[in-house]
C-alpha cells in the first residue's frame, strides 16, 4: 500500500472498550457477555480484543431470534 492510497482499512479486532461502543452498552454489560460465552473474544500476549465478527454474529443472534411481548406489570396496570 503507498502512502498516497486512502483506502481504508477496516480492523478485525478491536479493544473492549471500541467493541461496547459499536454495540451501544457498557462495559461491564460486554464482559457479561463474554463471560456468558455469548460474544467470542481473543488473547494477543496480555491484551484481550473481540473480534469484528464475532460482535456481528452476536448482532444477528439477536435479530433471529423470536419477539415476545413484553406483559404489563402489576403495578403499570393497577395506575389510573
Amino acid at each position: 500500500m503507498s502512502p498516497t492510497d486512502h483506502t481504508e482499512i477496516t480492523p478485525l479486532l478491536v479493544p473492549i472498550d471500541e467493541a461496547a461502543h459499536l454495540l451501544g452498552i457498557g462495559r461491564s454489560k460486554l464482559y457479561e457477555l463474554i463471560v456468558d460465552g455469548a460474544i467470542a473474544t481473543v488473547s494477543i500476549g496480555r491484551a484481550r480484543r473481540v473480534p469484528v465478527a464475532a460482535l456481528h454474529d452476536y448482532v444477528n443472534t439477536l435479530q433471529n431470534r423470536p419477539v415476545t411481548r413484553a406483559e404489563p406489570s402489576d403495578t403499570l396496570r393497577d395506575r389510573g
